[in-house]
């Protein structure tokens, strides 16, 4: 069996979900409305309307936004920072290592007595 809907329901059954979407669409407009009015606050725009306290309230927010700001500037700078010292200790390292392994070479030349012209100097400046 096969049950038909009444045309006149079905109507107002989209009647009703189409008045739901328009009132979403009317808050959302609101909302977004409000949203790029804060933004321009926050940049310094269209604050003549502003009181005594929505200005203050807008000074502590932009404060507390500074200051996150500032934080994670130094967080990132800090991290960059170790980073930098674990590079600068592994170059140390293999410095090290070179400047060990040039002796070594240096030491097995003078004892086989073969020693090049060029590397004596190289050794000399070290």
């Amino acid at each position: 069996m096969i049950h038909r809907l009444d045309p006149w329901r079905i109507s107002q059954i989209f009647y009703l979900i189409e008045q739901f979407w328009r009132c979403e669409i009317e808050e959302l407009k609101k909302t977004i409305n409000k949203m790029e009015s804060q933004l321009r606050h926050c940049i310094g725009e269209d604050i003549e309307m502003l009181g005594m306290k929505e200005l203050k309230q807008l000074e502590r927010q932009l404060k507390t936004g500074a200051e996150r700001i500032r934080s994670k500037k130094i967080r990132i700078v800090a991290e960059h920072i170790n980073w930098l010292k674990g590079k600068q200790r592994a170059i140390q390292e293999e410095n090290t290592r070179l400047k060990k392994r040039l002796h070594e070479l240096h030491d097995d030349n003078i004892s086989s007595g073969i020693l090049e012209p060029n590397a004596r100097k190289a050794i000399q400046l070290w």
